[in-house]
C-alpha cells in the first residue's frame, strides 16, 4: 500500500517553516530543500520535477537578504556590545575613553599622569620588540618623538645591527658581519628562497629520471647556499648571539632538516622513507614573513590574538561539554541505524563520540540529518550492545532534538564567528 510522506523540512506550519529556513541559513542541505520546493504541485497531487522553477528565486533572495545581511548585522551587534563593555571597564580604571584615545592617537604625550604611563609602556614595547639589550640603545629609543604610532613604526622597521657588531672593525669577523647584515645579501637569500619554492613546485608524477636528477642537483645546491649562510652568521655573531635570535634558530633547524633530507634522498632513498623531512624545504618560505612592514604588523596581530585564545577555548569547551552530557542522557540509547546519519560513527553512546558528533555539527556537515535521526519514534538499542531492542519498540528519541541541535548550531556557529571577527578587529584598533 502506497502512502504520501512529508519531507523532513517543509512549510506546513510556522514552526516547520522557521526550522526549514534556519537550516537554509546555515547553508547545509539547502539545494535539496530548494529542489523539493521546485517539485511541489497542487494539493493532493504528487511532486513533479521542476514544476515551480520560480521557487529557486525565493531561496536566492533569502540568501541575499538573511544569511548575507542580517547574520552580519547580528555579528556586528555582538562585536559592538563587546567593545562597549570593554570601554565601560576602561572608564572604571585609571584611563577614560578620551585619555585612551589620546594615548593611542596622534598627539604627542607628556610626562605626567596616565599619559606618561602610556609613553613608558610603548617604550618598553619597543625595547622588547627590537631586542635592544643595553642602556645606550634604550636611550636612542627615548630620544625619538613620543608619538606612539611613530614609535611602533620605528620598532617594526628598526634594524638593531649594533647588537651583534664585533668590536674590532679591522678583523675578518667584522667583514663577515658586514656581509651577512648587508641589504644585497638579504635580497640574495630571499631570491634563493623563492628559487627553492619554485623547485619544489616543479616536481610532478611521472617525471623522467633525468628531470629528477636536475631537481635533486638544484635542491642540493640551494641547501649548500643556506648552510653557508648559517655558518657565516655563526662566525659573525658568535654561537651564543646567533641562537639568541628566534629567526636564526628557525634557520638552523630548517638547514639541519634540509641536509638530512638531502642525505637520505641521495644515499638512503631505497631503504628508508622520511618524506616529512621535505617539509623543512617548504618551511623556508616562512622566512619571508620577517620582510616587509605590513606582513610584520599582521604577524604581530596574529600572535597577540593568542593571548585571548584560552578564554575563547574555555567558553567553547564549556559549550561542547554541556551539550555532550545532555546528548548522552537524551539520545544515548537510540539504536545505531546504518541507513541514517546516527550510526556507529556518529552517536552519543560515549563522551568522546558525543564530542566528535558535536564538532561535526559545528562545522555544518549534515547536522540536520543527524537531528532528524534523533527525533521521536526511533528504535532503542540494548544496553551495552549494538543490537536493536525489539521488545521496547520505537520509543527512543525525542522531539526536543529540534531545540537541542538548532540551539547548538546557533551558538557554535554564529557566536564563534563573532569571536573570530571581534578579536582581530579589536587588536588592529589598538595600532
Amino acid at each position: 500500500m502506497r502512502e504520501w510522506r512529508l519531507r523532513p523540512f517543509n512549510y506546513d506550519n510556522t514552526i516547520n517553516a522557521m526550522l526549514t529556513l534556519f537550516v537554509v541559513t546555515t547553508g547545509e542541505g539547502w539545494p535539496g530543500i530548494r529542489q523539493n520546493s521546485m517539485d511541489t504541485t497542487e494539493e493532493d497531487q504528487g511532486p513533479l520535477p521542476f514544476y515551480r522553477v520560480e521557487m529557486a528565486l525565493f531561496y536566492v533572495m533569502f540568501f541575499i537578504v538573511f544569511p548575507f545581511f542580517f547574520v552580519n548585522i547580528f555579528v556586528a551587534l555582538i562585536i559592538i556590545t563587546f567593545q562597549e563593555q570593554g570601554e565601560a571597564e576602561l572608564s572604571e580604571g585609571d584611563l577614560d575613553k578620551n585619555q585612551a584615545s589620546e594615548c593611542f592617537g596622534t598627539k604627542n604625550l607628556g610626562s605626567t599622569g596616565s599619559q606618561f604611563y602610556c609613553t613608558s609602556s610603548f617604550l618598553l614595547f619597543i625595547w622588547s620588540f627590537t631586542f635592544y639589550k643595553n642602556l645606550e640603545d634604550f636611550k636612542l629609543v627615548r630620544a625619538l618623538p613620543l608619538d606612539p604610532k611613530q614609535c611602533i613604526d620605528f620598532a617594526l622597521n628598526a634594524r638593531p645591527r649594533s647588537l651583534f657588531m664585533p668590536e674590532d672593525k679591522n678583523s675578518m669577523k667584522y667583514r663577515i658581519w658586514r656581509l651577512v647584515t648587508s641589504t644585497p645579501f638579504e635580497y640574495f637569500i630571499m631570491a634563493m628562497i623563492c628559487c627553492n619554492t619554485i623547485i619544489l613546485m616543479m616536481k610532478f608524477h611521472g617525471n623522467s629520471e633525468f628531470y629528477e636528477k636536475i631537481l635533486r642537483f638544484f635542491n642540493t645546491a640551494l641547501t649548500a647556499v643556506f648552510t653557508v649562510e648559517s655558518i657565516l652568521k655563526i662566525l659573525a655573531f658568535g654561537v651564543r648571539n646567533y641562537f639568541r635570535d628566534g629567526w636564526n634558530r628557525f634557520d638552523f633547524i630548517t638547514v639541519v632538516g634540509s641536509i638530512t633530507d638531502a642525505l637520505v634522498t641521495e644515499f638512503g632513498g631505497h631503504f628508508v622513507s622520511l618524506g616529512f623531512l621535505r617539509l623543512f624545504r617548504a618551511a623556508r618560505l616562512i622566512r619571508l614573513l620577517q620582510q616587509g612592514y605590513t606582513i610584520r604588523i599582521l604577524l604581530w596581530t596574529f600572535v597577540q590574538s593568542f593571548k585571548a585564545l584560552p578564554y575563547v577555548c574555555l567558553l567553547i569547551g564549556m559549550l561542547f561539554f554541556i551539550y555532550a552530557i545532555v546528548g548522552m542522557q537524551v539520545f544515548g540509547n537510540i539504536w545505531l541505524d546504518a541507513t541514517t546519519e546516527y550510526n556507529r560513527h556518529n552517536n552519543f553512546q560515549s563522551f568522546f563520540n558525543s564530542i566528535i558528533l558535536l564538532f561535526r555539527c559545528s562545522t555544518g556537515e549534515a547536522w540536520q540529518d543527524i537531528m532528524m535521526a534523533c527525533t521521536a519514534s526511533k528504535y532503542c538499542a540494548k544496553p551495552n550492545s549494538f543490537e536493536i531492542n525489539v521488545a521496547k519498540g520505537p520509543t527512543c528519541g525525542t522531539q526536543m532534538s529540534y531545540v537541542y541541535f538548532t540551539t547548538f548550531v546557533f551558538l557554535s556557529s554564529f557566536l564563534v564567528r563573532a569571536f573570530q571577527l571581534h578579536f582581530p578587529a579589536h587588536l588592529l584598533s589598538r595600532l
